[in-house]
C-alpha cells in the first residue's frame, strides 16, 4: 500500500508441491513508488497590463495526481515585464509526491495594454487673451484652463509633456502674442525612429497680452 512507501515490509512466501508438502519463508521487502505525478497546468492567460498576474481567479492554479496521497504543487516566476507593465510570466509548477517524484508543467501569462494612451485621453490648455500688461505668461501664472495639457492616464502609460514658445511682439491693438507649442510623449509607443509617430502629440496655443 502508499502507506508502506519507503518502509521494510515482511513477505510471506510460501510454497507447496504436488503432494501437499508446504514451506514458508520471510522476505524483507523494502516498497518504493515508482510513478511520478501527473500535473495540469491552466490555460495560457492573456490580461491588461494593469491586471494581477497572480489572482488565481484571473489565470487559474495547477491541479496534480497521484497513484499514492500527499502530492504538493510549487510554482516558479520567470517575469519579463517592461515599465509599461506589457511583457510575459512564465509560471512553472512542479508536483511533488511523497516518495520525491517530480513532474512539471509551464503557463505563459502574457500582458498587454488594450487601450493605449490616445490624441482623446489629452485636454489641451485653452487660448489665452489679456488686457492687462505685464501679466505673467508662464503656466503657473495662468488658470487650470489656460495653464497645461489636463492628461488621463492609467497605469500603463508613461506619458511627459513639455512647451517652447515663440514670442512675437506685434504693434497697437496687441502688446505681444506667443505660440505656444505643446508637446505630448507617451513613452510607452514613442519610437526615435518614427519621432512624429505613435505617441506623440503636439498642440499650438495662442497667448495674446491687448493694449486696451
Amino acid at each position: 500500500f502508499c502507506c508502506d512507501v519507503n518502509n521494510i515490509v515482511l513477505v510471506e512466501l510460501r510454497v507447496e508441491d504436488e503432494s501437499g508438502n508446504v514451506n514458508y519463508c520471510m522476505v524483507e521487502a523494502e516498497v518504493q513508488d515508482k510513478l511520478a505525478p501527473a500535473i495540469l497546468c491552466p490555460a495560457d492567460k492573456t490580461l491588461d497590463c494593469f491586471a494581477d498576474y497572480n489572482d488565481i481567479s484571473l489565470v487559474g492554479e495547477a491541479t496534480a495526481t497521484d497513484n499514492c496521497p500527499g502530492v504538493s504543487i510549487s510554482s516558479f516566476d520567470v517575469v519579463n515585464i517592461d515599465n509599461c507593465g506589457e511583457g510575459t510570466v512564465v509560471r512553472t509548477y512542479t508536483a511533488t509526491d511523497a516518495g520525491g517524484l517530480t513532474a512539471t508543467c509551464t503557463q505563459i501569462i502574457t500582458l498587454v495594454n488594450n487601450d493605449p494612451f490616445n490624441a482623446s485621453d489629452i485636454q489641451w490648455p485653452l487660448d489665452y487673451e489679456s488686457n492687462t500688461c505685464g501679466a505673467g505668461l508662464e503656466p503657473s501664472d495662468l488658470a487650470a484652463i489656460y495653464a497645461e495639457p489636463i492628461i488621463t492616464e492609467d497605469a500603463c502609460d508613461l506619458v511627459a509633456f513639455t512647451y517652447e514658445d515663440l514670442v512675437l511682439p506685434i504693434a497697437a491693438p496687441a502688446c505681444v502674442k506667443i505660440l505656444r507649442t505643446w508637446i505630448v510623449i507617451d513613452w510607452c509607443q514613442y519610437s526615435t525612429d518614427d519621432p512624429t509617430g505613435d505617441g506623440y502629440y503636439t498642440y499650438t496655443q495662442e497667448l495674446k497680452i491687448l493694449n486696451s
